[in-house]
């Protein structure tokens, strides 16, 4: 029986190596094509790629391309146009042809043979320059990033728990690790299943049907097997025993024919102490060993804290012989605990007792204390009415809380209840605390995946908001982009920006309001009013966390009537000059950590500069207006000596030229409008013999006849 459970733990472990290592293919794949996915979004190397100028792509992405390949994210880095040649390749030697670029963007993880070595690619279209979302429909380009198998194949080394590699093409190695001898077999090590080592090192050779190969060869995974060691320990230990059974046989013998010892009679028994069943101890023993090994197929299945909790509990209800089992999740800010996943409880007794106060509790106990809690229940000691009727019902006597720790610290609770009254076995303790701390290592990674996806969020939404500001050119374009894309940095939020005129902010756009209490919205703030005022005065951002303990803000019926919970005024500054206010809310309870603000920071650096862009463009088309139109002028007054031609061709222009923010431009068109109404009136024009000579002094002068141009 034991080697029998020896041999299936070894193809159990063949299992795992083969899932973990097409886990380790597609998370490798998943991290190049998101590294891509960037760097086909940059500027510089969609406008090289529409062109097909390598020029264009050495002088803007070269010095990216290259520190990709030296900080080791990719081994080989390519750019091709859309007919699939390559434009710029990094390292230049030896070239990698790629035959089907998009079939490779949309395949799934695996492996590509290229230039006779496996490598882990992916694919990402370029669109062009004014493509938007389409680009993916209409690429003009492709980026390929590429990293080599044996880089990212961990060093088995001997250890169990982490496989190696072995990427064999028509019996010959391409890439092996941990590495074997040069004298190696590997037709005679595939027939059986098995290589051997030098040092005595024995693996097993399995193949990995799991990731598709897009070329010649195929992928092994080779797990140290450790089964010849554990045959000689059992063997070792068989010959102990036997010879234990013999020494301990012969003692009694020799002392029951030892002289002067009290002889038993024929039918008197020996008075022997019964020895444990080692069947059962076996049994025990695999029935724990087989929770672990669910408990770890379960943790590699998925990410997913909900499912995984529950399948977890599945095995620990089997292992503990429990009737309940749940998992809260512990809230510190409100001091409760949620059950998040159960098993053994009906709808109704689930949604009752959902949510938990940490005082009062014995799950709040464990979760306060950090310890194991085992409780003999008491139905008086019982204060809520659902669990006095689930106890009455169920008749619980035991309940055991187990805190499942992350990062050193408590993240919640795992509570398992027994129908019987019981105490729990030293081993049996350490089973069911190795699962908690399962627990909290898939809520940790569960954790980890949600910041990297965040993390990646963010730098894609930079770089799609810094794509779109700077193709928008009028200062309303810029403005509208950037209220939508600020409203999108947090959840379920919206945005208004205020634009610096003189010592006022006058709010000029705004995004995902719902229009509630429009009048009591301001429109505009003095410089050091309100929470916006004052950011304006200061320089320096602000984050409210809750705008009700805010009772200095100004609008905040309107705030209420709009839902906003919290909320960030972050200054645009250019230059340490203030271009306007940037207000961004969320109508959840949102604490604007360092990641959020750093990256709320990076926009408003973003949206100062497009917006400062915006005014120039603006007042340069104004001035080119007016430049315009002066020199119109300046053409009429050349073209004629008639005073109505001239009057004629002065008084459209002036009337057309926008209206300029400057005091002396406007004051010399009012005047040019003036002279033109006073020239064309008959009564100072005809009726009055003289005029005014700015050449004498102001002494009357008559005015000359006119003369025709016969």
């Amino acid at each position: 029986m034991a080697l029998r459970h020896l041999a299936l733990a070894r193809e159990q472990a063949a299992t795992r190596a083969q899932e973990s290592a097409a886990s380790l293919v597609a998370d490798t794949q998943a991290a190049l094509r998101r590294e891509a996915r960037l760097l086909a979004r940059d500027p510089a190397l969609v406008e090289g790629v529409s062109k097909g100028d390598w020029a264009t792509l050495a002088r803007g992405v070269s010095p990216r391309l290259a520190a990709i390949t030296l900080e080791r994210v990719a081994d080989v880095v390519s750019v091709l146009d859309a007919a699939g040649g390559v434009l710029l390749q990094v390292p230049a030697v030896p070239p990698t042809p790629i035959s089907d670029p998009a079939a490779l963007s949309a395949s799934p993880a695996g492996l590509t043979v290229l230039n006779g070595h496996p490598y882990v690619v992916a694919a990402v279209p370029v669109g062009g320059p004014a493509s938007g979302d389409s680009a993916e429909s209409r690429p003009t380009g492709y980026v390929i990033l590429a990293r080599r198998l044996e880089n990212i194949a961990p060093l088995a080394a001997g250890a169990s728990a982490r496989p190696g590699f072995a990427f064999l093409d028509n019996g010959h190695a391409l890439v092996a690790s941990p590495k074997p001898p040069q004298t190696a077999d590997w037709t005679k090590a595939l027939a059986a299943g098995r290589l051997s080592l030098e040092g005595g090192r024995e693996f097993l050779l399995r193949p990995d049907d799991q990731v598709t190969v897009r070329g010649p060869g195929r992928l092994w995974v080779l797990v140290a097997d450790d089964a010849e060691g554990r045959r000689r320990a059992l063997a070792v230990w068989l010959v102990g025993l036997a010879f234990c059974a013999v020494a301990s046989a012969t003692g009694a013998l020799l002392l029951q024919r030892w002289p002067g010892s009290p002889r038993r009679g024929p039918f008197e028994p020996l008075a022997d102490l019964e020895p444990p069943d080692p069947d059962v101890e076996l049994a025990r023993r695999n029935r724990e060993l087989e929770a672990l090994n669910a408990v770890a197929l379960s943790m590699g299945r998925s990410a997913d804290v909900l499912a995984t909790a529950g399948e977890m509990l599945d095995v620990v209800r089997a292992l503990a012989q429990m009737d309940v089992g749940g998992v809260h999740q512990l809230d510190p800010g409100d001091g409760t605990l949620t059950l998040i996943a159960q098993r053994g409880l009906t709808p109704e007794f689930e949604s009752n007792i959902r949510v938990r106060p940490v005082d009062g509790s014995y799950v709040g106990e464990a979760a306060r204390t950090g310890r194991l809690i085992v409780t003999h229940l008491d139905p008086s000691s019982l204060t809520d009415p659902w669990l006095t009727q689930l106890q009455a019902m169920r008749a619980h006597r035991t309940q055991l809380a187990l805190p499942i720790p992350v990062k050193g610290k408590t993240w919640g609770v795992m509570s398992l209840i027994s129908q019987e009254q019981r105490d729990f076995l030293p081993e049996e303790v350490k089973v069911l605390e190795a699962v908690a701390h399962q627990i909290g290592q898939v809520v940790e990674r569960a954790l980890l995946l949600a910041q990297m996806e965040e993390q990646s969020r963010r730098l894609e939404t930079l770089a799609r908001i810094g794509h779109s500001l700077t193709a928008a050119r009028s200062l309303e374009e810029v403005l509208t982009a950037v209220v939508g894309a600020a409203a999108g940095l947090v959840t379920n939020g919206a945005a208004r920006v205020a634009i610096a005129e003189g010592e006022r902010l006058l709010f000029c756009a705004e995004a995902r309001l719902l229009g509630r209490l429009a009048d009591e919205r301001p429109a505009s703030l003095a410089f050091g009013e309100g929470i916006s005022g004052r950011v304006a005065v200061s320089h320096e951002p602000m984050v409210i966390e809750r705008f009700e303990a805010q009772p200095e803000a100004v609008g905040l019926a309107w705030l209420n009537a709009e839902g906003f919970v919290s909320g960030a005024a972050v200054p645009l500054l250019v230059r340490e000059r203030l271009v306007g206010v940037l207000n961004v809310f969320s109508r959840e309870h949102h604490a604007f950590e360092a990641a959020d603000m750093g990256l709320l920071l990076s926009f408003a650096s973003h949206a100062a500069i497009a917006i400062n862009n915006a005014q120039l463009f603006t007042e340069a088309q104004q001035s080119a207006a007016r430049y315009r139109a002066l020199f119109e002028v300046s053409g009429a007054l050349a073209s004629s000596l008639e005073l109505d031609q001239i009057l004629d061709a002065i008084v459209p222009t002036s009337s057309m030229t926008p209206r300029s923010r400057c005091p002396p431009t406007r004051a010399f068109w009012w005047s040019v409008r003036a002279i033109a109404a006073c020239c064309r009136c008959p009564s100072s024009s005809r009726a009055s013999p003289t005029a005014v000579s700015p050449r004498t002094g102001g002494s009357p002068t008559r005015p000359r006849p006119r003369r025709s141009r016969s």
